[in-house]
């Protein structure tokens, strides 16, 4: 019979570093080719890395973020039943 771990999934999440991420990638994947020019020239400023919880796996998902992740999502406006008056002021700044 196998003993399945139970884990808090914010507390991993918070002690997330680059080199926990890096190390973990590594000890899946075994290893990674990376051009040289792809390493100099990657910098983390204004880059998100999106973490993602799978519950199947249990597992965690890492990547960098795609074209729309973060674009806004008008139908989130009426799912979250915002008045109107806070409607105009998001209309406005469209």
């Amino acid at each position: 019979m196998t003993e399945e771990v139970q884990h808090d999934i914010n507390q991993i999440q918070a002690s997330l570093t680059a080199s926990k991420v890096l190390v973990a990638i590594l000890e899946t994947l075994g290893e990674v080719r990376v051009e040289t020019k792809t390493l100099v020239g990657a910098e983390n400023k204004d880059k998100e890395l999106i973490v993602d919880y799978d519950e199947n796996g249990p597992s965690f998902i890492f990547r960098l973020p795609r074209p729309g992740d973060f674009e806004f999502n008008a139908d989130l406006i009426e799912e979250a039943n915002i008045t109107q008056e806070n409607k105009d002021l998001i209309n406005d700044f469209e």
